[in-house]
C-alpha cells in the first residue's frame, strides 16, 4: 500500500519507586529517547533512581520534571535533568505527594511557562515553577 503513513506511538510507563519489599524498582529500559517513564514515590529515592537511569544509559542531562501536589492549588512544577534530580529535591524542599516524570515531555512543560511564572537558574541546573491554574 503506497502513501500510508505510520506513526510510532510514545512509550509511557507509570512505576512505583521501589517494591513491596523496598528494593528499588527495576527502571531498564523504560526510559531514554522516545519514552516516558513516570515514578510514582520517587522522593526519597531520587539518588538511587538517577544512578539506575544512567546505568541503563539515560545521559545525565535527560530531563525530568517534578510535580508536587499535582492538580491541587499548590501545585509546584519543577524541570532538572537525572543528574539535579536529588539537587533539585533537596533544593526546594519537595514533598509528597509528588511525581518524577523522566523523558522529552519535561522539555515541553517548560517550554509552556507564561509571564507569571518564574524561571530560576543556578549554575547549570534550571527549572521552573509553574504558577497554578
Amino acid at each position: 500500500m503506497t502513501g500510508v503513513q505510520t506513526c510510532a506511538l510514545p512509550i509511557f510507563s507509570y512505576v512505583t519507586a521501589v517494591r513491596r519489599d523496598g528494593v528499588l524498582a527495576d527502571f531498564r529500559n523504560l526510559a531514554g529517547e522516545g519514552k516516558t517513564l513516570v515514578v510514582y514515590m520517587g522522593l526519597g529515592n531520587a539518588a538511587d533512581i538517577s544512578a539506575a537511569l544512567k546505568a541503563d544509559g539515560v545521559a545525565g542531562d535527560f530531563p525530568v520534571a517534578i510535580i508536587e501536589n499535582a492538580t491541587r492549588a499548590d501545585e509546584r512544577r519543577f524541570v532538572t535533568t537525572v543528574d539535579g534530580l536529588a539537587a533539585t529535591i533537596t533544593a526546594h524542599a519537595i514533598r509528597s505527594p509528588a511525581l518524577l516524570m523522566i523523558g522529552k515531555v519535561a522539555t515541553a512543560a517548560s517550554a509552556r511557562v507564561r509571564a507569571e511564572d518564574t524561571a530560576v537558574t543556578n549554575g547549570a541546573l534550571n527549572w521552573v515553577h509553574f504558577a497554578h491554574g
